[in-house]
């Protein structure tokens, strides 16, 4: 079984943000698999299925983003879930806007969805699919205008975009890491 988080913030006030692109993530996959994500445990919206041939749970913490970490520790320790059977999808502010990126470990990055993750669950081993927002450009109060501009809805461009080549994008790096086979470029090396 394979855990898929999203991750983002509780509440109509942040549905179309850049913070909640893990959520929008999330709600396609239900969509595509005809996973209901109806159901509440664990600080979460939640729901069962198949994905690639495997049983999943797709989880929506209800937290806000800063504590994800204590609902996504009490489904791991729950259902022991090995580190790479957990997927963490969330934004990027590092990535360029419309960029999709997956990586197995490594820190939080500044993202502090993830860092709640890291504190909580004592090890970072996970799969993460990073969702490119891109970030302002930055003249004065660094802190303050990325606060402001993950916080800021997608325009309706964008939406589409995340919704079209990007969710694809997702379901083919889901594809790889549901059989374990990595993706490679045309030297056949591993891509990031």
């Amino acid at each position: 079984m394979k855990i898929i988080v999203g991750l983002g913030n509780p509440g109509t006030r942040y549905t179309r943000t850049r913070h909640n692109a893990g959520f929008v993530i999330l709600e396609l996959l239900a969509n595509k698999h005809n996973i209901s994500l109806n159901q509440k445990r664990f600080d979460s919206h939640y729901g069962e299925g198949s994905m690639f041939d495997e049983r999943v749970l797709l989880i929506e913490p209800t937290t806000f983003m800063n504590l994800s970490g204590s609902s996504v520790g009490q489904w791991v320790r729950y259902y022991k879930i090995a580190p790479e059977d957990l997927i963490v999808i969330y934004d990027d502010i590092d990535m360029p806007e419309g960029k999709v990126k997956t990586r197995l470990g490594g820190g939080h990055g500044g993202h502090n969805g993830v860092r709640s993750l890291l504190e909580e669950l004592g090890q970072s081993e996970f799969y993460r699919i990073k969702i490119g927002v891109g970030k302002p450009t930055i003249e004065k109060d660094k802190e303050r205008e990325i606060h402001d501009w993950v916080l800021s809805p997608f325009t309706a461009e964008q939406m589409e975009t995340l919704k079209g080549e990007m969710f694809d994008n997702v379901m083919l790096r889901l594809r790889d890491i549901f059989i374990k086979n990595k993706p490679k470029n045309s030297k056949g090396e591993a891509c990031a």
